[in-house]
C-alpha cells in the first residue's frame, strides 16, 4: 500500500507494508448517513487515483526463481508456489499479508533507513515429501523470507499415519502436543548448513526469499486496491 502523509489513518514508512493506526479526534455536529457516504466515496476514490500509479516490481514479471510455478487467485491471500524435481514434491505456502516486523519510532524518522527494510519479514512454509507417497510424509521449513535474506525458524518432520484413523483414536489422542522440532537457531551449525544446502538444493535461497518477499508485498497492495474499489461500489450504491 502506498500512503501519503495525510491521506489516510495511517502512517508508512519506507516499504509502505507497515501502518500504524492514528487517532483521530471527534466533536461537533454528527453528519448525516448521506454525507458519510458521499464523503467516504470521494475519499475512497482520492485514494484509488493515487493507488493507480502503483507498478509491480520488473523482478516479478521474470520467470520463477528455481522453476516454481505460482499458484494465486484473486480475494484469496494465499499464495501457493510448486514444483516437482528428482521424485519430489516441493511445495511452498503463504499468506500475503503485511511484514511481521514493527520498527520503533526512531526508525519511522528515517524513511530512506535501508535497516528497516531489512528488518521487515514475510513467513512462509515449504514441504518436501517424495512424489507419490501419498502425501503421507513430509518435511515441513517454517521460514522467514526478508528483502535479501532467507531464515530458517523451525523443521518439523510430518506423518499422516501417526494421525487418528477414527474418533476413538481421536479423542485418545486430543490432548496430545506433538513435537514440533527443536529450536533452529539452537542446532549445531553443521547441522544447520546441511539443512540449508537442503533447502538451496531444492531452489530455497536467497534470491528465492526475495523473489517471494516482493511477491507477497505485491499480492497485498494488489488487494488492497480491489479492496478500495469494492468499498467504495458499496458506498457509492443507492
Amino acid at each position: 500500500m502506498a500512503i501519503r502523509s495525510g491521506a489516510s489513518p495511517w502512517t508508512a514508512h519506507a516499504t509502505d507494508l507497515i501502518r500504524c493506526p492514528r487517532a483521530f479526534a471527534s466533536g461537533g455536529q454528527t453528519p448525516s448517513l448521506a454525507d458519510t457516504k458521499v464523503n467516504l466515496a470521494k475519499v475512497l476514490k482520492e485514494e484509488m487515483e493515487y493507488e493507480s500509479d502503483y507498478q509491480s516490481p520488473e523482478t516479478l514479471s521474470g520467470s520463477v526463481p528455481g522453476g516454481f510455478s505460482v499458484q494465486m487467485k484473486d480475494r484469496d491471500m494465499q499464495v501457493t508456489l510448486v514444483k516437482e524435481k528428482d521424485g519430489e514434491l516441493i511445495e511452498v505456502s503463504a499468506i500475503a499479508a503485511r511484514a511481521e516486523h514493527e520498527p520503533l519510532e526512531d526508525d519511522l524518522e528515517d524513511p530512506d533507513d535501508e535497516d528497516i527494510v531489512q528488518d521487515m519479514a514475510m513467513p512462509f512454509v515449504v514441504s518436501v515429501e517424495p512424489k507419490g507417497g501419498g502425501g503421507s510424509r513430509r518435511l515441513c521449513f517454517e521460514c522467514k523470507a526478508f528483502s535479501g535474506e532467507l531464515e530458517v525458524i523451525n523443521v518439523r518432520f510430518e506423518d499422516d499415519r501417526w494421525l487418528p484413523k477414527d474418533a476413538e483414536e481421536a479423542a485418545a489422542v486430543a490432548d496430545m502436543e506433538p513435537y514440533e522440532g527443536p529450536y533452529f537457531s539452537e542446532l549445531d551449525e553443521t547441522l544447520q548448513k546441511a539443512l540449508y544446502d537442503y533447502l538451496d538444493a531444492r531452489g530455497i535461497n536467497v534470491e528465492f526469499s526475495s523473489y517471494i518477499f516482493q511477491l507477497l508485498s505485491d499480492k497485498e497492495q494488489k488487494e488492497y486496491a480491489r479492496w478500495l474499489g469494492d468499498v467504495h461500489d458499496f458506498v457509492s450504491s443507492k
